[in-house]
């Protein structure tokens, strides 16, 4: 996941300087920034404040962070005063402090709109994506919890697009336990959204490497506690870098090398070489790091490795397939090309099912596992198997809508129509509101199951119930997927029943 437009420096143009408390215009450096002008406005800035002049104050400090944007503290005494003033709307003239082009003008503004009005969802997350623009890195890890916590306590109808612009920042300041609590925020109202689903499995992973989550010896953070050595310590951090040169990494991958045959059975030493392997990212090195992994398997016996080299052969198999998918789309009338691509295709379902399998025989209690298998058993057409891990899934809230909207569908393809009814009348139940893009394809889903049953079973209240919903998705956006045929159908179901 890249995001390019949080990767702007603290050094651009402040879009002018204001004035200093005598009046003066203010003089910036060349950078745009001047933090020794702005600790001027910060002084007087609490003066005014704690004698109760909270007008002027706000100006001061406002003032004052034009010149040193990233200045946590005194961003922190800003919504102080703003709080002690006790003003529920920006004053007129306040405006004029933060007017004016510029990104940190631009983000400012927002950050003062949002302090006059902080239950306001959306002016949290313009605030937030305001200064993440900006790469201030103190104050975006303060603004964007405060922002989630807003949209998620006090929004009545939160969107989607809200939680998706804060992961986005989250996971620019690598803050990666709250990017992923966004996403999962984001999930909940489009739980058909599976891209998502699966960008929150990466996030998940990446939480856990950025609090040592490594396991050994059944202890969590076991990687990092047997790596004592400072040095060390330093290039495990160099390591896990998401950006990496072709430098770095090759200088890793030559590192942990040697420390590996130096140490070919200390289990630290063989991950941190997998992993060289594995980001460095050519097939040689993949292939090598499978063979690395299963060699420890084979001493150990425990999975972790065994593992660790079927999601390297998975990645593999993905890599394949996206070069024939890329052949297929040149030319995509070759035959024997389609052919090609519909056969990896077809073997890429059965190794990730396998390596699932595997992954959810040795750990039972991780009920996201259980989820993916469920999913990729509908799409190798192994419905009854799908239930099975899909009815376990819904134990976990994060999975619960989508494992349920997934149940009913397995149903539906096995003919159980009664089951697959009530299961999404449960996930509708379920869904925070009926009417968002979640919601809507949930009703979408029942619609049709209902319409099945109505003509399967001669079920007027069915037909009837499934023609209600078409005509409230319809009302709502007739332009979704073909819910104006689906209506068509329910009638033609409708009027047969009624005519015997």
């Amino acid at each position: 996941m890249a995001f390019p437009f949080f990767g702007k420096k603290t050094g651009d143009s402040a879009g002018g300087g204001g004035k200093d408390p005598a009046g003066k215009p203010a003089q910036t450096a060349p950078s745009g920034f001047d933090p020794a002008k702005a600790e001027i406005f910060f002084v007087q800035a609490r003066v005014k404040q704690e004698t109760g002049s909270f007008a002027y104050a706000l100006h001061l400090w406002l003032s004052g962070l034009r010149l040193d944007p990233n200045n946590l503290p005194a961003l922190q005494a800003y919504f102080e005063c703003v709080r002690a003033s006790g003003l529920t709307q920006t004053p007129k003239d306040l405006k004029g402090v933060v007017d004016g082009p510029g990104p940190v003008l631009k983000a400012l503004s927002a950050i003062m709109n949002w302090s006059f009005r902080q239950g306001d969802g959306e002016l949290a997350v313009r605030a937030a994506v305001g200064v993440a623009e900006l790469s201030l890195r103190d104050v975006s890890v303060w603004v964007a919890p405060r922002a989630l916590a807003v949209v998620k306590e006090h929004e009545v109808k939160p969107r989607k697009d809200q939680f998706i612009r804060l992961m986005q920042v989250f996971i620019a300041n690598e803050q990666y336990d709250y990017a992923n609590n966004a996403g999962q925020g984001a999930l909940n109202l489009d739980p058909g959204d599976f891209k998502l689903s699966n960008d929150l499995r990466d996030l998940a992973a990446m939480a856990t490497m950025s609090k040592g989550g490594y396991e050994d010896n059944n202890q969590q953070g076991g990687f990092r506690k047997n790596i004592r050595d400072q040095d060390r310590q330093k290039q495990l951090d160099e390591n896990e870098r998401l950006t990496k040169s072709v430098s770095t990494l090759d200088r890793n991958v030559e590192r942990t090398k040697g420390e590996y045959e130096a140490r070919p059975t200390d289990k630290p030493t063989i991950l941190a070489y997998i992993q060289a392997l594995f980001e460095r990212k050519s097939v040689e090195d993949w292939n090598q790091a499978i063979a690395v992994a299963e060699r420890a398997y084979e001493q150990t016996q425990e999975y972790r490795f065994k593992h660790v080299a079927g999601e390297v052969r998975v990645k593999l198999g993905q890599l394949r397939l996206k070069k024939l998918k890329e052949k297929l789309d040149a030319a995509p009338d070759d035959a024997s090309v389609r052919s090609a691509f519909l056969d990896q295709e077809a073997k890429q379902l059965e190794l990730e099912i396998e390596q699932l399998q595997g992954a959810v025989q040795a750990y039972p209690t991780d009920l996201a596992k259980k989820f993916d298998l469920g999913q990729r058993y509908i799409l190798a057409g192994r419905f009854e198997e799908a239930i099975a891990q899909l009815q376990q899934s819904k134990g976990d809230g994060r999975y619960k809508a989508q494992s349920l909207a997934s149940l009913a569908r397995c149903f539906k393809q096995i003919g159980w129509m009664d089951e697959a009814v009530g299961t999404l009348r449960q996930a509708v139940e379920n869904h925070a509101d009926p009417n968002d893009a979640g919601g809507l394809e949930l009703r979408y889903e029942l619609c049709v199951c209902l319409l099945a049953k109505g003509a399967q079973d001669k079920d007027l209240a069915s037909a009837e119930e499934a023609d209600r919903l078409a005509s409230a998705i319809a009302v709502q956006n007739i332009m979704f997927k073909d819910v104006r045929e689906v209506r068509g159908k329910i009638k033609g179901v409708i009027a047969g029943i009624k005519g015997g």
